[in-house]
């Protein structure tokens, strides 16, 4: 569980609530969240409507709960692979990676939070949790001469998590026939942007075993 998880998802309920959070989240991702009652999250989940009640006072609490639980899953994901050794670019991929495949594939709950939950959109806004955990590694990525010393790592971050967001599409500017597919394009290409000389000659030479670690470290 996520370090910074608080203590009301680690109470004496935490099995059933991790049940809902789990189960409701699949639910918003496939349809949204604004014709999903909780009435039906408890029919679907088979639990009963008091149990959810008693968890989440709210439909926004139930949302938080969600977006808050899949936030520690990508940041305790992000620090096994820190702690396994992994290169820092490496872990830079999967932090965008993490961020786009999120926006792409809960397009249709982002949307709806984005129109109907202010409250849960606030939150949103906010970094994500992994910006830090980014920033970090691209620092350490320039330390190691692999981005160029005059790049600016928090920009930098910033800019790598606003294009990652572009997978979802209705947010976006302009309208994308396959959004992931581009803005994987794009973040590739920024990061090219980021590299020296010599480390942007070995990542071109590279980038499909890389990508390929990736999907095989994402179990995709």
């Amino acid at each position: 569980m996520c370090s910074n998880t608080n203590d009301s998802i680690q109470n004496a309920n935490s099995p059933a609530r991790e049940k809902i959070i789990r189960g409701a989240s699949e639910i918003f991702a496939q349809h949204g969240c604004k014709k999903i009652t909780m009435d039906h999250i408890a029919t679907k989940l088979h639990v009963s409507k008091r149990t959810i009640y008693e968890l989440f006072e709210t439909k926004d609490d139930l949302l938080l709960a969600c977006l808050e639980w899949r936030h520690c899953q990508a940041k305790d994901n992000i620090r096994n692979s820190i702690q396994q050794g992994m290169e820092p670019m490496f872990v830079v991929m999967q932090v965008i990676h993490d961020i786009t495949q999120f926006y792409a594939v809960h397009s249709k709950m982002i949307d709806d939070i984005r129109n109907f939950y202010p409250k849960v959109m606030d939150v949103m806004r906010c970094h994500h949790p992994a910006d830090d955990l980014l920033q970090t590694q691209l620092e350490k990525a320039q330390s190691k001469g692999v981005i160029r010393p005059e790049v600016d790592t928090a920009t930098a971050a910033e800019a790598l998590v606003f294009i990652s967001k572009l997978g979802d599409a209705k947010a976006s500017v302009t309208p994308m026939d396959n959004p992931l597919v581009l803005v994987n394009d794009m973040l590739y290409t920024y990061m090219r942007g980021l590299l020296t000389v010599e480390s942007l000659a070995d990542y071109n030479r590279h980038e499909a075993e890389l990508k390929q670690l990736l999907r095989h470290e994402n179990n995709l």
